[in-house]
């Protein structure tokens, strides 16, 4: 009943719009109509044939997007017809056609669907997991993501002071091995093009989206932007250099999900991480190093999706980060302010 309502409710908003273009409704209503980008979903870790009770959960907040923050699918493997076969699973997955029918839909790749656990640059298949990630992402077939190297994109939601501009980095299809002293992330195109859209970007908020943590400290047996410092340190570099404002983080990859902030040269960062969409960490020790990394109340190690709101009617600009559980239970509760082109708790100025 609620998939119907929410149908109807969206073909009048369409019928609306239509009416406005055609001069039969007022401008004034117009600029309600004009609906701002407030509500972002975003998740990672799913296996097609795992049960999957979240998507009815994200489809009752009625996100303006849903993000895949990476393992959309677990294929691991570098077959093509066995990873078309991940994809194709989970694409018959009615609880998804459902949710896919209401919700656009976007985001990155990680490791598993990349074809190969922890996998980078030497991966043989990588130019066929590409087209069968963008396939599954309904890339439209005449788009520059199809024929470039690697599944990086931008797009900005919303207009003017109230824009949102989204980066979505792949940290696989050039990825070095880590350890050594310039290990790189991204290879020389996507860094090319990551500037370019640094330097034009004129929106108020700025997320980048990456498959692993940007912000995380190194954990043993884990895979983080720490890994590959060289990277890192050039990836703060220009944000710098633009003054990027209003950055956000937003990753996947550890089977819980959290907010995290961290000082980088004397500016904090944050870095929100949504994982588990069908299994979660379930090993004691594992979760109770997390936890004291991450704190208590900042994290949920069980099935669940985050979700950012944006308040543009608060002077300033608010921001709610939350996490949801299968009984649609908010588990995680962070809200912040930005105050001038940095994000700082509400309780500070």
């Amino acid at each position: 009943m609620f998939h119907i309502s929410l149908l109807l409710a969206r073909v009048c908003v369409c019928l609306k719009r239509s009416a406005v273009l055609a001069g039969l409704l007022p401008v004034a209503a117009s600029s309600a109509l004009a609906a701002d980008f407030s509500t972002l979903a975003f998740g990672s870790c799913n296996h097609g044939h795992l049960p999957q009770p979240m998507w009815s959960v994200i489809e009752q907040h009625q996100p303006d997007l849903f993000l895949w923050t990476g393992d959309v699918v677990y294929a691991d493997t570098t077959d093509p017809v066995r990873m078309k076969a991940k994809y194709d699973q989970q694409l018959a997955r009615t609880e998804y056609q459902r949710f896919k029918s209401v919700t656009d839909i976007d985001g990155v790749w990680d490791d598993h669907d990349f074809g190969i656990n922890n996998g980078g640059a030497s991966n043989p298949a990588k130019v066929e997991a590409q087209q069968l990630f963008l396939n599954f992402m309904d890339e439209p077939v005449d788009s520059p993501r199809r024929a470039q190297r690697g599944i990086y994109k931008a797009f900005t939601k919303g207009a003017a002071d109230r824009s949102v501009k989204f980066f979505l980095l792949d940290t696989r299809y050039h990825r070095d091995s880590p350890g050594t002293g310039r290990a790189d992330m991204l290879g020389k195109v996507q860094w090319r093009w990551l500037e370019e859209e640094i330097k034009q970007s004129t929106a108020t908020v700025n997320i980048i989206v990456s498959g692993v943590s940007v912000m995380s400290p190194q954990f043993p047996f884990a895979e983080e932007w720490n890994d590959f410092k060289w990277s890192k340190k050039r990836l703060f570099k220009l944000i710098d250099k633009y003054d990027l404002p209003g950055v956000l983080f937003l990753t996947g990859d550890r089977h819980f999900s959290s907010h995290y902030e961290a000082d980088v040269k004397g500016q904090v960062y944050h870095e929100f991480m949504s994982s588990g969409l069908t299994h979660y960490m379930n090993r004691v020790w594992v979760s109770r190093i997390f936890r004291f990394v991450y704190g208590d109340t900042n994290s949920y190690f069980n099935r669940n999706f985050s979700k950012l709101t944006f308040d543009w009617n608060a002077d300033p600009l608010r921001l709610r980060f939350e996490v949801f559980d299968v009984e649609n239970k908010q588990q995680v509760d962070k809200s912040l302010k930005l105050v001038g082109k940095r994000w700082a708790d509400t309780g500070l100025e």
